[in-house]
């Protein structure tokens, strides 16, 4: 065909052409549909696979002592006057017992690691308790450090502020992501997205509107709380690189 050919409507079977356009339409809507599919299956994937990670990490507290101007950090073995020196367990329990009044059994302690380069100005350990029996110092001490005391009521016992010692359970990436978030939340004091929130041994994040009132609000993922806290959430386009 030259160019002073004329192209008509004629030259093409219009029935066909639409057909075939409502076709590749279709198949696109059914593409969109299963990917939408996937990704609802893969956000469901990841929540099982951290959740099996998480019941993998029960009984891992992380001790932590920062080092700062105002404070030095703790996590120095002694050393006795014939030379002795502690090791970097008694260490951890004795650290714990000075901020939590709880004694931890050697011998429930199966191990105990440094976490992190031993040079850095910050540095922690992590500690794994097999012995979590009720009434067990692991049972007491987890319910302590979720409540921010040993024992109930009037009658408990705060554990100490003025021991530069930190204790948190130990957490999946994810759900450190998501407590990490929890904390800046509460550093707003003005908007205050969220009163309060909780973790507690099996990793489980709770968050409560207004601090003292309400019902606790489980937290599964970053969405969730940005959702609760009405907070567009610095992290949130990174949740997969967590």
């Amino acid at each position: 065909r030259t160019n002073t050919e004329k192209v008509t409507v004629t030259d093409f079977n219009l029935n066909q052409l639409e057909d075939k356009v409502k076709k590749l339409e279709d198949e696109n809507v059914k593409i969109s549909e299963e990917k939408v599919e996937m990704i609802k299956a893969k956000k469901e994937l990841d929540k099982e696979v951290d959740e099996t990670r998480q019941r993998g990490l029960k009984g891992n507290i992380i001790l932590s002592s920062p080092n700062s101007e105002a404070n030095s950090t703790l996590l120095k073995p002694w050393t006795s006057a014939s030379g002795s020196r502690e090791t970097d367990l008694d260490m951890c329990i004795r650290l714990i017992r000075l901020k939590t009044t709880v004694t931890l059994r050697k011998e429930d302690v199966v191990a105990c690691h440094r976490l992190g380069d031993i040079g850095k100005a910050k540095y922690s350990y992590v500690l794994r308790v097999n012995n979590r029996t009720n009434d067990s110092a692991w049972d007491i001490l987890a319910n302590g450090m979720v409540t921010g005391k040993i024992g109930w009521g009037q009658e408990g016992v705060n554990f100490d502020r003025n021991v530069n010692v930190y204790l948190n359970f130990q957490l999946t990436k994810p759900r450190m992501a998501i407590a990490h978030q929890c904390r800046m939340l509460l550093k707003d004091r003005v908007n205050k997205p969220i009163g309060k929130y909780s973790v507690n041994q099996n990793g489980r994040i709770t968050v409560r509107k207004v601090a003292g009132q309400g019902q606790w609000i489980e937290v599964k993922d970053m969405e969730e709380l940005a959702q609760i806290s009405g907070r567009q959430l610095p992290i949130l386009q990174q949740q997969a690189r967590v």
